[in-house]
């Protein structure tokens, strides 16, 4: 069903030159190695870090508190209260 040959191959390679360039051709494949690196790393260091995986809800408590609003996001809402009555009252 699908029979490639090393012509299709060719022409392919072909095609994907003409259209990113060869300039680009040797950094995107640089920084896709880059990423495997990196990606293989992150899985090797996974379960060494299993200790600080545990300690993390104290964090994400903390985290996960609103921040309080700043005062003058407090000015900009209740001046935006103040025009809608006065539209709805007007």
């Amino acid at each position: 069903m699908f029979d490639f040959s090393i012509w299709h191959l060719l022409i392919l390679l072909v095609v994907v030159a003409l259209v990113f360039g060869t300039g680009k051709l040797p950094k995107a494949a640089g920084d896709l190695a880059q990423g495997i690196k990196n990606f293989k790393q992150a899985m090797r260091e996974t379960p060494e870090t299993g200790a600080t995986q545990q300690s993390a809800p104290a964090n994400t408590r903390a985290q996960a508190e609103p921040p309080a609003i700043a005062p003058k996001a407090e000015e900009n809402q209740a001046a935006a209260v103040r025009a809608e009555e006065t539209v709805s009252h007007g």
